[in-house]
């Protein structure tokens, strides 16, 4: 009555239901624990969304007895035959990836060539329904999704370090047997990496975004469909404790390396839409002491040793002008360090402006 369905049109699906081994007792509802493997049942997007929702009220068996019939069910159920290829199709659908990034460090900035050094942990983490109720040494055999992804924004070479996991592998094993058909990879990337979107504006006091941009490789000529990724809280979750690895994108301590900036935060950024891009953001902030020292201090006595010259006799106007062309000469040096310090931009910096204040006060 809820779905506005009759009974003639509620038993067909039923029956398809139960032709195609995915769902013969209310049972099998709660090993579809996420809502995703709801949205791959062959029935109207209405009753997929219905059968979602009300999965809860439908069975909510207690704590014991689910430790209790676990492993009964998944060794007796039709989900234990979800193996086969053909159960829970994804033909022309996409597959969500969520993405977790680890940064173990952040070893140089190179504002002038515009790049960074950074060593950090990518994680994959999707949800195969073919997998569930297999083992580990089932799941190695099959020929199943294996999402790849590159890192769009490498300067050379974007292979990750040996030794990482180039191939699907469970999460967790109950009794033997993958419980939800979570499956995951891990990799470990040192890369230079280009950072084309710096602004400099407020140089020395500038805060700038580092980012590592990822790209799955485009599936749509296979069986899998494309990939589309996501953060760590999933396709429709809204905190990093809703997705399948339930932790966010982290920077361990010992990460932040640099000599001039200092990490403030770590962020991820998909488009509205998701797709096969996906940003995870660095945020550093620049620590303006060495600005401040080397420059800033040393025009400030440049400016202050040119008032000098109104202790000098106007009869004496060759050393007033003398004074005033060592202090112009010093600054064009002090000059050419803040230019060294930048690549070419088309706008004035905090410090160049000041540097330029001080040219018309000696002027």
């Amino acid at each position: 009555e809820e779905l506005h369905v009759d009974p003639k049109a509620a038993l067909h699906w039923a029956k398809r239901l139960a032709e195609e081994e995915l769902l013969q007792t209310t049972e099998d509802l709660y090993l579809l624990s996420e809502k995703d493997y709801f949205m791959r049942l062959p029935l109207p997007m209405h009753m997929r969304r219905w059968l979602a929702d009300e999965r809860s009220r439908l069975f909510n068996p207690s704590q014991d007895d689910l430790a209790g019939t676990t492993s009964g069910m998944l060794t007796s159920s039709p989900l234990r035959r979800l193996g086969r290829t053909n159960s829970f199709s994804s033909d022309g659908e996409s597959w969500p990836v969520e993405v977790t990034i680890q940064v173990n460090s952040v070893t140089a900035i190179n504002i002038k060539r515009i790049l960074f050094d950074v060593d950090f942990t990518l994680m994959l983490d999707w949800q195969d329904p073919r997998c569930v109720g297999l083992t580990g040494k089932e799941i190695e055999k099959m020929s199943i999704f294996n999402p790849e992804v590159v890192i769009d924004n490498a300067v050379d070479n974007d292979q990750p370090i040996a030794g990482g996991c180039n191939f699907p592998r469970p999460n967790k094993l109950i009794d033997g047997f993958c419980p939800d058909g979570h499956l995951k990879k891990t990799n470990r990337y040192r890369l230079s990496l280009t950072c084309n979107g710096l602004d400099l504006r407020a140089f020395p006091f500038d805060t700038q975004i580092l980012p590592i941009r990822l790209k799955a490789r485009n599936r749509s000529q296979t069986e899998d469909g494309d990939v589309i990724l996501v953060g760590p809280e999933g396709l429709n979750g809204e905190h990093k404790k809703q997705g399948l690895r339930r932790m966010g994108h982290t920077v361990k301590m010992q990460a932040d390396r640099l000599a001039d900036f200092k990490i403030q935060s770590l962020m991820g950024l998909r488009t509205e839409t998701p797709d096969r891009w996906y940003e995870v953001r660095i945020i550093v902030e620049r620590s303006p002491g060495h600005a401040i020292r080397n420059v800033a201090m040393p025009c400030l006595v440049i400016l202050t040793f040119s008032f000098t010259i109104y202790a000098i006799p106007m009869s004496e106007l060759g050393s007033r002008l003398e004074n005033t062309a060592t202090c112009l000469l010093a600054m064009m040096a002090f000059q050419g360090v803040v230019n060294d310090m930048l690549p070419p931009v088309s706008y004035e910096t905090a410090l160049g402006r000041y540097v330029t204040a001080v040219y018309i006060i000696l002027m």
